[in-house]
């Protein structure tokens, strides 16, 4: 029986190192975290003709589940170097741009005002600002609306 046990206890510790240390999870980055909101929002909230669904799904459902979409979080204007403009801006939202590939030549930009957490202060909710469905480096046409996109083909 002690030959038993012996065994059976070498078979587990063999599993658990095989299995390595625990897994630790990675803190988010705040510009994650503003991606995640984004693809979170209800779109309902944001355009009450739409469902009450996640942007991410809705885009899944509009495009299909196949459709492509880069995620990228940048400054909402442009920064010309000084330091009273970049202070100033320090404390704006930032912007999520959904770029979903409608083709091989025209991608749809969808941009979102969010809030970078902050310690202490609950962010506000993502803002739809505009979107724009570009054809190389030009605009082929401007949307004011979120369900405005849903008819882009």
């Amino acid at each position: 029986m002690g030959t038993l046990l012996l065994t059976v206890f070498l078979a587990v510790g063999a599993q658990a190192q095989a299995a390595g240390p625990p897994a630790q999870t990675k803190e988010k980055s705040p510009q994650e975290l503003a991606i995640e909101r984004v693809q979170k929002v209800v779109v309902r909230t944001i355009d009450g003709s739409l469902p009450e669904r996640t942007f991410q799904a809705w885009l899944k459902e509009v495009f299909g589940p196949t459709a492509s979409t880069k995620w990228e979080v940048g400054d909402c204007g442009e920064q010309n170097g000084n330091a009273a403009v970049i202070q100033q801006t320090k404390d704006q939202p930032q912007c999520v741009d959904a770029s979903v590939s409608l083709d091989a030549r025209r991608v749809l930009h969808l941009l979102f005002l969010v809030d970078l957490p902050k310690p202490g202060v609950r962010p506000m909710p993502p803002t739809f600002s505009y979107g724009v469905v570009m054809e190389g480096a030009a605009s082929t046409r401007w949307i004011k609306v979120l369900g405005e996109a849903s008819r882009i083909r």
